[in-house]
């Protein structure tokens, strides 16, 4: 969890950017577009993705309380070539990015808080990359509820909800959505996974973690 007083920081300055209130489905930052400014995330989820040359969605990145997005495009100036869509009910603050790189440049303390969850998501995508070359398609499925469990840094380790549908899982780990379908009936036979309009339910985080033990 991040530091109360770190995040006490961050909330001030958004607090002089108003609030905006985005549903389920929305997509904030269309790809090729230039951003508004900056995102501060005050609840929700975002998902980023790109379209591939069929036609179909490739997701990246999930971003949760409290990120900010796109840093890329803030920090590097290069064109932004991804969506950022909110995958449930969210609040957003968005400020300029001169503001941002300002108060990011006058903050070390927050500088290496974003660069400390920069390389937590990159250790994240190249472990991705090893199940995604080299293990089974149940043992992807299985990582991939783990690293979106993960995320959340809830202290709590049973009944946690995911905002993700099963078919939304294979643009995650390059699965179709029949095979993703097919490895979700093995979890919930299992009882790992209960599937509802909510979304996906991992019954116990050390259960799912023993589980991809057992394919590793």
């Amino acid at each position: 969890m991040m530091d109360k007083k770190l995040l006490n920081k961050i909330e001030s300055f958004y607090s002089a950017y108003p609030a905006r209130s985005w549903n389920a489905g929305q997509i904030i930052i269309q790809a090729f577009d230039i951003p508004a400014g900056v995102y501060y995330i005050e609840s929700g989820t975002l998902r980023q993705y790109t379209i591939d040359y069929r036609g179909e969605e490739v997701v990246v990145n999930n971003f949760y309380t409290p990120a900010f997005v796109p840093m890329s495009w803030a920090v590097n100036d290069i064109e932004n070539e991804y969506y950022f869509e909110t995958t449930e009910d969210s609040v957003l603050r968005c400020a300029p990015k001169e503001d941002v790189l300002q108060f990011i440049e006058d903050n070390p303390d927050v500088t290496l808080n974003l660069l400390s969850r920069l390389y937590t998501g990159m250790d994240g995508v190249l472990m991705r990359m090893v199940h995604l070359m080299s293990r089974s398609a149940y043992a992807r499925v299985v990582y991939e509820l783990l690293i979106h469990a993960r995320r959340l840094k809830n202290s709590d380790t049973n009944n946690i909800l995911l905002h993700v549908k099963e078919y939304e899982l294979g643009t995650y780990c390059g699965l179709s959505k029949e095979t993703v379908s097919r490895e979700f009936k093995k979890l919930k036979a299992k009882n790992l996974v209960s599937i509802n309009t909510g979304g996906i339910t991992i019954m116990s985080l050390d259960l799912l973690e023993l589980e991809l033990s057992k394919h590793n």
